[in-house]
């Protein structure tokens, strides 16, 4: 009897042998069949492979090849085009309510005086809204943006009713009253922007916390600086920024839009 190679006897000590539930299958074959040479014994007539084994015909294994086309091959028609759907869904999900709203008022809603109104109202909800985009972008939050709006507003309107007239004698018909007035807002926006920004990037406290309490106490400000009242009247060349009593004009409003929707 011819003696078994080391090579043999140490494969079959290294591996345990699954013997498949079939009869009529030598030990021979067994042997040929799971052994871990390079290559592998075809299983004969009636042996019940694994389902997804190689033994088994292409056609009859169970699961299904991959899709394997390149990506742009399965985008859609939108996604080729550049279309973003999300942005469409929205466009079209705000002319239907639009719609429902101009019916339900007897189709006064899109009038061009209504659409005016609306702007009119909205754009200082639009100038906050275009700033927060950053702020929820770095993951944060900012809840003090309406008190810290009134508090802007009521630093220019005592400016011009107030602190200039009454401090260094400038009436409101001086050519320089909304000019301070806008730099004085200004710089009394950024100032406290920047006492909480160095709270929250600085001394790491949570700008959850550090806006919430900006929202109690810049709303507080404002109402001391007013002491709870309408302050009138304002200087016109600065009224005429809000759109209240005058405007640019049709022609000129109409070029300012079109100036702004084509500049990318």
């Amino acid at each position: 009897m011819q003696a078994e190679s080391p090579w043999t006897a140490s494969a079959r000590a290294s591996r345990t042998v699954r013997r498949p539930a079939t009869k009529g299958l030598t030990q021979d074959w067994l042997r040929r069949y799971t052994s871990p040479g390079p290559t592998r014994a075809v299983a004969p007539p009636g042996f019940d492979a694994h389902p997804n084994s190689p033994d088994r015909p292409h056609e009859e294994r169970r699961h299904k090849r991959p899709d394997r086309r390149h990506p742009e091959e399965t985008k859609g028609l939108a996604a080729s085009l550049g279309i973003d759907m999300r942005l469409l869904c929205m466009i079209g999900a705000f002319f239907l309510i639009c719609m429902m709203f101009n019916i339900l008022t007897d189709w006064r809603f899109l009038t061009p005086r209504n659409i005016f109104n609306l702007t009119i109202q909205s754009v200082s909800v639009a100038i906050m809204a275009t700033g927060m985009v950053f702020v929820i972008a770095t993951r944060h939050v900012d809840l003090s943006v309406g008190s810290l709006l009134a508090t802007c507003s009521a630093v220019m309107a005592m400016m011009q009713t107030a602190i200039l007239p009454d401090m260094f004698g400038l009436e409101l018909i001086h050519p320089m009253i909304w000019i301070i007035t806008l730099i004085a807002g200004l710089t009394v926006s950024t100032a406290i922007g920047a006492f909480q920004g160095t709270l929250v990037g600085y001394l790491a406290i949570s700008a959850f916390v550090v806006t919430l309490g900006g929202l109690l106490i810049w709303r507080n400000v404002a109402s001391y600086l007013t002491n709870g009242q309408t302050i009138d009247p304002l200087d016109e060349t600065f009224t005429l920024f809000s759109g209240i009593n005058d405007t640019m004009g049709e022609l000129s409003s109409w070029i300012v839009g079109l100036i702004a929707t084509a500049v990318p």
